[in-house]
């Protein structure tokens, strides 16, 4: 199967580094993937610290 639609990995950067690590692969492997890390975000995001993200995603 191949992935069609575009595609975005994103990560917080705590607790584990190494989910972001994973996001980071994922985003590399997968064609036109991109990835964006949410600085000082945990599981529980912020709206203000994903907003500027979906927006970037969505309008290129």
């Amino acid at each position: 199967m191949t992935a069609r639609a575009p595609r975005r990995a994103g990560s917080a950067c705590t607790p584990a580094r190494s989910r972001a690590a994973a996001a980071r692969h994922i985003a590399e492997t997968l064609p036109d993937g991109r990835h964006a890390e949410l600085a000082g975000q945990s599981h529980e995001v912020a709206p203000e610290a994903i907003t500027p993200a979906i927006v970037e995603f969505v309008t290129s």
